[in-house]
């Protein structure tokens, strides 16, 4: 295969760096406020990437694969546990069916090696208390008819 044009390459980065102008919790029980201004949001991964290829090998077949990555994270409020990071591989392909308009078969693979990955949210506003775990990998097979 030589990349043409029936080649198709997408590369996407962002790049983060959100931060809380204010973020002032009150304490209770007689605790002081908690101040969390100026630290990064739960959750918000500073680095993502995006990679996708696909190649149309006739008028009907078109497949590709897709690679994301995403950085740890701050997982806590006081920015002092960071977490989460992932990368994935996903593949799909497209098939038109000649002679019939409109219809069409879609296969796709999420995450095709089948990395185990989690999300870390914290339960309390200063440790990770909550684990779930990211999707395995996921085939979806659809027909699709247009008409």
């Amino acid at each position: 295969m030589r990349p043409g044009a029936r080649t198709q390459a997408t590369f996407t980065y962002t790049y983060l760096d959100p931060e809380w102008e204010e973020l002032i919790i009150a304490g209770s029980f007689g605790a002081p406020d908690e101040d969390f201004s100026g630290k990064t949001p739960q959750g918000v991964p500073e680095h993502m990437f995006y990679v996708g290829l696909s190649h149309a090998f006739s008028e009907h077949l078109r497949m590709g694969l897709d690679y994301e990555r995403y950085d740890d994270y701050f997982v806590d409020l006081s920015n002092s546990v960071s977490a989460g990071g992932y990368q994935l591989l996903g593949a799909h392909a497209h098939y038109r069916f000649p002679g019939r308009s409109g219809l069409s078969l879609n296969l796709s693979v999420t995450n095709l090696l089948d990395e185990s990955y989690y999300y870390y949210f914290a339960g309390s506003r200063t440790m990770a208390t909550n684990v779930s775990p990211g999707v395995p990998r996921l085939a979806r097979l659809t027909l699709k008819w247009e008409y």
